[in-house]
């Protein structure tokens, strides 16, 4: 990276959200929703049959055990590959083909045959979880095959004929294959098998006590992006520098360091709920799975009609799947120690963080990331409502009430300083291209 870029791309982007409509509907009041249309199943899909995969993935991702940049990517594939099926359900939504780098021959339903939109959606976000979850298990693609079948017999019950549904299924399948084929692609072989030589030298990132864990997809960052390109994101979606590593007593580095020591000494039970409410570690979904949780809550709450429901959930799987790419390019980019490895040698020998530290660089913080990114989805699609997040009630962490969604984001930020995971400018400077990662995902289903 180079100094201009940051200062470039501040410019940029803040020309960029500020021209950019965010996508919006203002029928979020329930006497205006269009709910699900059991009486034209050929033409809708039920926003419960989503919810039903979320619990689902819910399971599995904590079976599993997979690493929540992975996770990220299978969400973002799969939720590509239902909105793609589901697109031609109406007139109004804008395909994602020829807008993502990529994607193209998407197969298409001709017009002189009648296909059930939410089986063709169905079918193709099937086939791009198996392939995700290949090496899973038997029991797993068990448990995504299973659904797929639940629901396709769903709507066979509901009245969809046996030659619409298998006409829709196979449809559904041919574009699951484009998608596949698309996402390995992206350059996932050579991340996951690079040759990264780790850093060197005093100030930088070690694996961190007392767990230290080697450095987790260290290349992660050189995948494919979604939203923009690698060179377009640092343009546009910059993330700034961080300080400079200092041991000087007096240096803006230290600063935050003393902060974050006093931060430890006193918190209290409100903040370490906090930090234990958005901790998302292990044996537990993973931060992408905490917010498809979350959105899953939200569709049991307010109702959305198919349409608005298969945007939300790419929105929002593309969204955290840049975060990911991006924090991660920054993150073994820059390097910097968590504060635990720079803590302890200072004199502190028994200092620990609240949280387990993620086998990954401080800066940019990409936990404060995603909630600043799935705020901004979960805003442009519900506006500024109050709501409780329950989502955590299976591992016994207590709701937490938000007065909106920003109010949300910024306490899954201040948990990142609470947990003594980062420092509090680390997760003030990871807002900002959170957001335009998520602005750019919102821009994507304009109509032009």
């Amino acid at each position: 990276m180079k100094a201009n870029r940051h200062s470039i791309g501040r410019t940029i982007a803040a020309l960029l959200l500020i021209a950019t409509p965010v996508l919006t509907w203002n029928s979020c009041n329930d006497d205006e929703i269009e709910p699900f249309d059991y009486s034209s199943p050929a033409l809708s899909t039920s926003p419960q049959q989503l919810g039903d995969w979320f619990e689902q993935l819910t399971a599995i991702s904590k079976l599993t055990g997979i690493s929540a940049p992975e996770l990220s990517r299978i969400y973002a594939y799969s939720s590509i590959a239902f909105y793609e099926g589901y697109v031609n359900s109406d007139p109004t939504m804008r395909t994602l083909e020829g807008q993502l780098a990529g994607l193209q021959n998407i197969p298409r339903p001709t017009a002189e045959a009648a296909f059930n939109h939410g089986i063709v959606a169905e079918a193709a976000m099937t086939e791009v979880l198996a392939h995700g979850f290949g090496n899973a298990g038997s029991f797993t693609l068990n448990v995504i095959r299973s659904t797929y079948q639940n629901h396709e017999n769903r709507y066979a019950d509901l009245g969809v004929g046996v030659e619409v549904i298998g006409r829709s299924r196979d449809l559904g399948q041919q574009l699951g294959l484009v998608i596949i084929a698309w996402m390995d692609a992206d350059g996932i072989d050579e991340v996951l098998n690079c040759d990264w030589q780790g850093f060197q030298g005093d100030g930088t990132w070690q694996p961190a006590p007392p767990q230290n864990t080697a450095a987790e997809l260290p290349c992660w960052g050189e995948l494919r992006p979604f939203t923009f390109s690698q060179q377009q994101t640092g343009l546009v979606c910059a993330t700034f520098f961080p300080t400079a590593v200092s041991d000087d007593f007096d240096s803006p580095y230290m600063a935050q360091v003393n902060e974050l020591i006093v931060v430890a000494d006193e918190l209290n039970e409100e903040q370490k709920a906090i930090a234990r409410h958005w901790n998302d570690g292990a044996g537990s979904f993973t931060p992408p799975g905490h917010y498809m949780a979350l959105f899953r809550q939200l569709i049991a709450q307010h109702s959305l009609n198919g349409r608005q429901t298969a945007i939300m959930f790419a929105q929002l799987c593309i969204a955290m799947a840049d975060v990911y790419i991006v924090g991660y390019h920054d993150k073994f980019q820059f390097g910097r120690p968590r504060p635990v490895s720079f803590i302890r040698p200072l004199g502190f020998a028994d200092w620990e963080s609240f949280n387990v530290n993620p086998a990954t660089p401080e800066f940019p913080c990409v936990r404060a990331g995603l909630g600043y990114a799935a705020g901004q989805v979960f805003t442009n699609i519900y506006g500024n409502r109050a709501f409780t997040d329950d989502s955590q009630y299976l591992f016994g962490v207590a709701p937490r009430s938000y007065a909106d969604f920003n109010d949300m984001a910024d306490d899954v930020a201040r948990a990142q300083v609470y947990g003594g995971t980062n420092y509090r400018a680390t997760v003030l400077a990871s807002e900002y291209a959170a957001r335009c990662i998520a602005q750019r995902s919102n821009e994507l289903f304009l109509n032009q």
